[in-house]
């Protein structure tokens, strides 16, 4: 049901637009069988959160978080503008118009 739903929309949505999630919130029968779907992934298949954090998922999302609020993007930007400055002279680049 869920994974049949989320296709079915891509789908309307790349033909139809907005008109396609409009006529989908009005189809109230079947959006209450989605969410009873949803609840059962949630409750019965996903795992609980102390076997999440093992899990892929839970992998995922410690890797979300540590990028942009454990200092992972500023890392890398950092790393990024080292390598222009590095190689500014072969870019044409001004180190002027670089941030420090």
């Amino acid at each position: 049901m869920v994974k049949e739903t989320h296709r079915y929309l891509r789908e309307r949505f790349k033909e139809e637009g907005d008109e396609a999630w409009k006529e989908h919130l009005g189809k109230e029968e079947e959006l209450k069988k989605y969410a009873e779907a949803m609840q059962t992934l949630a409750t019965q298949h996903w795992p609980a959160e102390t076997e999440a954090r093992s899990s892929r998922v839970g992998w995922v999302r410690a890797a979300v978080r540590e990028y942009f609020y454990g200092g992972g993007l500023k890392a890398a930007t950092d790393k990024e503008m080292r390598k222009i400055r590095t190689s500014w002279p072969h870019t044409g680049l001004s180190l002027l118009l670089l941030p420090t």
